[in-house]
């Protein structure tokens, strides 16, 4: 116990002093993105990154074989820039371990022209857990004056999804404190979601309460492939 307290005092010290990444990072169900709704950002070109999540649900997802007790493992990639897939081994107390690819796409980034980025994808294309199908538009705001020291940035998504969304629509935020410490929030048909996110040099860690009652946490390391 006594070492598990070091390595996560050690671990949460590294995060705090390092200097903050450029990576995309990964979403509870695999694709970057936030808690369970996926971003309009990939992982950064050529690089991977590689996820571990555990969390709760109460009913929420039942309909799609999801319930109680979850894990999933996920790794990404990106081939081309603006392209990201990628793999999760989704294991749920009511269904055995679903082997699911997934696939996300910037149709276009947003820029000082356009105001707002567009995005596209789908978690579990070939349908072993649940197709799920979805598109996004996102805007990101820097909350902060250009001479501040410490940059407070603010995006926000808003979407339609199948699958686990529902059928509906979806929307989320993540408003970045300092440049390593963000607070997510996301909703959809069937929960609203909470979580807090630490990460530098690659390296997160994820702090979580699905449909405002499950605590959930993982973490997730991304790299550059030279």
């Amino acid at each position: 116990m006594r070492r598990l307290v070091a390595f996560g005092s050690f671990a949460l010290l590294f995060l705090l002093l390092c200097p903050p990444p450029s990576y995309a990072l990964p979403s509870y169900f695999g694709p970057s993105g936030l808690i369970l709704t996926p971003d309009a950002h990939t992982t950064s070109f050529q690089s991977f990154s590689f996820s571990a999540h555990f969390f709760d649900f109460s009913g929420s997802l039942k309909d799609y074989g999801i319930d109680g007790s979850t894990n999933d493992f996920a790794v990404n990639y990106s081939p081309i820039p603006q392209l990201e897939i990628g793999y999760s081994a989704l294991d749920s107390a009511i269904s055995s371990r679903a082997n699911m690819f997934n696939a996300k796409l910037i149709i276009s980034q947003q820029t000082e022209l356009q105001p707002v980025s567009f995005a596209a994808g789908v978690i579990d294309a070939f349908d072993e857990q649940e197709i799920t199908p979805y598109m996004l538009i996102s805007k990101s705001l820097n909350l902060s004056g250009p001479t501040s020291r410490n940059q407070i940035g603010l995006s926000v998504n808003a979407g339609y999804g199948g699958g686990f969304y529902s059928d509906g629509f979806l929307v989320g935020g993540e408003l970045r404190l300092t440049p390593q410490f963000s607070l997510l929030a996301e909703g959809s048909k069937k929960y609203i979601n909470l979580g807090t996110r630490l990460h530098s040099q690659g390296l997160s860690l994820d702090l979580g309460l699905i449909d405002m009652e499950d605590f959930a946490g993982g973490i997730s390391y991304s790299f550059h492939w030279r």
